[in-house]
């Protein structure tokens, strides 16, 4: 297949921080976004996204209106040639997925057929699968399709959420930035993923993972992942609760690595080396 005459026409769906950067790769690439979908409730990233693909207010949707009657229409009219996703939560009903002319590919953050569904790098990180960025063919099923393009993210000690959102959104730019002069030539070819290794995540698992119970017995390990995965510097997704205390109470954690050169003093005792 090859490129179209003109720019190629683009539905971008999503409101990450790395989505505005894909809007403009897709802008100073030869493409055109003709249709944009943000989430709702509004993200913060919503209005820099908005402003990067430069559309009239009547051409974007928030949430599930992405895929109105209405939006449909209007999309429709446009003859988009392929659909982009990054962070779009509604699920695409087949209406939507059918309208590009090459179809929808999205932009996964793991390493798939690891981690389908929700909370991806936290479910690697605590459960030892191999995490990245996958880009692949959007289906029926949830991040099911064919991949098109994958990369692997190692984890690092000191990772906390924070970190694990800024690496994973750069290997996102990343792999968008090498994908992109493909997708627009219409080349949305994949390779099938192996069923027997996929794992899937729903928001009632991330739920239940989020929520230390006082009473069960788990490696600790796994209680620092958690703790790690789902905080950073400002925020904690990570509760508990005490008997019949009405309030839950979330925990925050960081991890850094010891000083080298922090050697105990010549003649000193380990309990002077220890903490007062």
């Amino acid at each position: 297949m090859s490129t179209p005459v003109g720019p190629v026409r683009v539905l971008f769906a999503g409101d990450r921080p790395v989505s505005a950067r894909m809007v403009e790769v897709i802008r100073s690439g030869g493409g055109e976004v003709v249709g944009l979908g943000l989430n709702s409730p509004p993200r913060p990233a919503g209005d820099v996204v908005r402003a990067a693909s430069g559309l009239d207010p009547g051409l974007v949707f928030y949430g599930r209106s992405f895929s109105s009657a209405v939006a449909l229409r209007k999309f429709e009219r446009l003859a988009p040639h392929i659909g982009i996703c990054c962070g779009f939560a509604p699920i695409l009903p087949a209406e939507m997925l059918k309208l590009p002319l090459w179809g929808w590919v999205n932009v996964h953050r793991s390493y798939l057929p690891y981690n389908r569904g929700l909370d991806p790098l936290q479910w690697a990180l605590v459960d030892g699968t191999p995490a990245g960025v996958t880009l692949h063919v959007m289906t029926d099923r949830v991040d099911a399709g064919p991949i098109i393009a994958q990369s692997e993210m190692p984890f690092l000690p000191t990772d906390d959420f924070d970190a694990l959102e800024a690496r994973s959104d750069r290997l996102v730019l990343e792999l968008f930035t090498d994908s992109w002069p493909r997708l627009r030539s219409g080349d949305v070819d994949g390779t099938p993923q192996d069923e027997d290794l996929a794992t899937y995540h729903t928001w009632s698992d991330c739920k239940a993972l989020r929520q230390l119970n006082l009473d069960a017995t788990m490696k600790v390990r796994r209680v620092l992942d958690i703790l790690r995965g789902y905080s950073g510097r400002d925020l904690s997704f990570v509760e508990f609760r005490l008997g019949l205390d009405p309030f839950a109470y979330r925990v925050r954690t960081s991890v850094v690595p010891t000083v080298e050169a922090r050697r105990p003093a010549a003649g000193a005792t380990e309990h002077e080396e220890g903490l007062t």
